[in-house]
């Protein structure tokens, strides 16, 4: 026989609600029926006993016997009530006051009997719960003992006991309606209810098939501000993200493709005209080699970058902290941009003329190495470049600048992203595959240092970051 099994979300909560409503039900219909003559028994019991201390206080409080109050509370609360002395003498019954209760049809024998075992039983209060004349009739029946200035008294309250087996009856034919009408109301209520809650769920385990196969382009509709609606706007969230790291991928491999295409091509072009045209002119001959030699270096560079990137982001950098001239390696860095220099480019630095920070001067050198090749590829058509150096309370913030047109403010997020280009247009003074910024990243993540980037209103994009200082 085949198992029976609920998958859906939908029918696990729909049995959850009403089977929780048939038990309450259940249960309120079980204290109607079955517990209810024991809890009015109990509750009966309860409120005679406390009865009966008012009266004995009361009686402690006066001088001589309070039979007004004790006539007031035989009526009030449809009791018996007698009084003995320690001899057994009856000092007060309020059948005397005009109330025929004759102790409720209790025979006197048996009252006789209950006062003597009340005179030497170890606890001050028996209880008796009894049918009399007629197995219909239930009467319960206290006696306490107790003292006054040194003085043995017995009282002694009965009680009817109302019958409550047609009640019983009546409320159980009554449960049966009760639970057929709470179980329609509860399958009407759990299934709306269920749809409800469920409907956005479901709605997200669509999306994420989506997702699955690779579609981004569509956003859910949040119609609630609970939980859900919160899940629904993080799942929107993550699927902008997923749409920009595809959109990233896609231009990665546009732009490495491109990348290594091109050096590739003209080495094999140069190497080929160098075989077949220039191999006896020894100029042309040179030149050629140079350009293959140049276009080997970059590809190489590439390749270097995208293998140091990922061991970065693999945890494996190794970084060898200690004390360097921070204003010092400007200058040095600087010189290796001197073809630029040649072309019109220039390099600005403002700061100290010495800085002692705390770091790994070569991969701080990586650092602002790719900040300035940065800032070369965006600058604006003065192509100015602008290195700063403030020096704050305990850290040195160096900054890079260009002058170009800055980035959108909804790029900004995106920019440190691996293969990230804000511009793929963009004709580059140096070769790049977006690949720089990410080192940048790692290496001043694995130094604890901050960093970020802005646009300034005056020039373009600034890029910054910290170092301690030594």
């Amino acid at each position: 026989m085949k198992k029976l099994t609920f998958k859906s979300i939908r029918q696990k909560l729909w049995i959850c609600i009403v089977g929780t409503i048939v038990l309450i039900i259940s249960l309120i219909g079980l204290l109607q029926t079955v517990f209810l003559e024991p809890f009015y028994e109990y509750q009966k019991e309860k409120n005679v006993k406390h009865i009966q201390a008012n009266i004995i206080t009361s009686i402690k409080n006066n001088s001589s016997l309070p039979r007004q109050e004790l006539l007031e509370t035989a009526y009030q609360y449809d009791l018996c009530i007698q009084l003995f002395d320690s001899k057994g003498s009856l000092l007060y019954s309020s059948e005397e006051d005009g109330i025929r209760c004759m102790m409720h049809n209790f025979r006197h024998s048996q009252v006789l009997l209950l006062r003597d075992e009340l005179a030497v039983s170890p606890s001050s209060s028996v209880t008796l719960t009894s049918s009399q004349n007629n197995m219909h009739t239930q009467v319960l029946f206290i006696g306490t003992r107790f003292s006054v200035k040194n003085q043995d008294f017995m009282l002694f309250t009965t009680a009817p006991l109302v019958p409550l087996k047609s009640t019983t009856d009546i409320l159980g034919k009554q449960f049966i309606y009760i639970l057929i009408a709470a179980l329609i109301i509860g399958i009407i209520i759990a299934f709306l209810l269920s749809r409800s809650l469920t409907k956005p769920i479901l709605r997200l385990n669509k999306a994420t098939h989506s997702v699955r196969e690779g579609n981004f382009n569509f956003i859910l509709e949040t119609k609630t501000d609970d939980e859900l609606g919160e899940l629904t706007q993080n799942f929107n969230e993550m699927v902008n993200a997923l749409l920009q790291r595809d959109t990233v991928k896609r231009n990665l491999i546009a732009n490495v493709s491109h990348d290594l295409r091109t050096p590739l091509t003209m080495i094999q072009g140069y190497a080929e005209a160098i075989r077949d045209l220039t191999g006896e002119h020894k100029e042309k001959r040179t030149k050629q080699l140079n350009i293959i030699i140049e276009e080997s270096k970059r590809l190489n560079h590439l390749i270097t970058d995208m293998l140091t990137l990922s061991q970065m982001q693999e945890g494996h950098i190794n970084i060898k902290q200690g004390i360097f001239d921070l204003a010092k390696q400007i200058p040095y860095l600087l010189n290796q941009y001197d073809l630029l220099k040649d072309k019109g480019y220039t390099f600005e630095y403002n700061g100290p003329s010495k800085l002692n920070v705390y770091g790994d001067v070569l991969k701080i050198n990586q650092v602002i190495l790719n900040l300035i090749n940065n800032a070369v590829n965006y600058t604006g058509i003065d192509k100015r470049v602008i290195i700063t150096i403030i020096v704050l309370e305990k850290t040195a913030k160096i900054s890079v600048m260009d002058t170009g047109s800055g980035i959108p403010d909804n790029k900004l997020a995106y920019i440190w992203d691996k293969y990230y280009k804000v511009d793929s247009s963009i004709s580059r003074a140096i070769s790049s595959t977006g690949i720089g910024l990410s080192i940048v990243k790692e290496i001043l993540t694995a130094h604890q240092a901050s960093f970020g980037t802005y646009n300034d209103a005056a020039y373009g994009a600034v890029f910054w970051f910290e170092l301690q200082l030594a």
